[in-house]
């Protein structure tokens, strides 16, 4: 296998950190995003949507998309589970994971696009939707807070991929000065945690 990704870029930081949750190690390959490799065509005849992460198999599919990545990867190392065991373990999970990409993780990046100026063709940014997109992930910044002031993990007792891209998401979040962690002790404090983690480095 190989995975095709770009070092500081949120997404495949999810895959990376899900790898080395399972301490799963593959090769890897920086695709310049900034540069434009992902639209060549030696990368877009492996992966028409240019999109990284991309992992390609042993036998040569290539698979793009972090959560589809991750739940290939959970078929081939299913120990430790981190997208549930049992039926309402996995559906919960997903569920999860779900509310923080659509309701956290689309809206930074988001708000990243149509605020940042020169970041691709200016005449599709839109400053009131890229507002509209940070309020609606600081809104859910406070549900995490209010949730997590009861459970040690967000989809329940045990770490997860939703704890994965949530950590991703907010770390992104801080960096776009959209939250203050000060502001929310209880996610604070799973920040920290999760933080903690060996593959939180990855």
């Amino acid at each position: 296998m190989k995975l095709y990704e770009h070092p500081g870029f949120p997404n495949p930081r999810r895959v990376r950190i899900f790898l080395a949750e399972k301490s799963v190690e593959i090769p890897t390959e920086t695709i310049d995003v900034p540069g434009g490799a992902h639209q060549r065509p030696e990368f877009l005849n492996k992966n028409p949507s240019g999109l990284i992460p991309a992992l390609e198999t042993d036998t040569g599919e290539v698979i793009s998309e972090s959560a589809s990545i991750c739940r290939y990867i959970e078929e081939l190392y299913p120990t430790p589970a981190l997208m549930g065991e049992n039926a309402l373990e996995k559906a919960t999970v997903d569920m999860w994971h779900r509310r923080i990409e659509n309701q956290l993780f689309n809206p930074l990046g988001a708000y990243f696009h149509h605020s940042t100026q020169g970041l691709g063709d200016d005449r599709y940014r839109n400053a009131e939707w890229g507002e509209h997109s940070r309020e609606q992930a600081r809104a859910e910044l406070k549900k995490l807070d209010t949730l997590l002031a009861s459970r040690d993990y967000i989809s329940g007792e045990q770490y997860g991929i939703a704890d994965i891209t949530a950590l991703c998401a907010i770390d992104l979040a801080q960096s776009l000065k959209v939250a203050n962690l000060d502001e929310f002790e209880h996610l604070h404090n799973w920040h920290s945690r999760v933080s903690a983690r060996p593959s939180a480095a990855a």
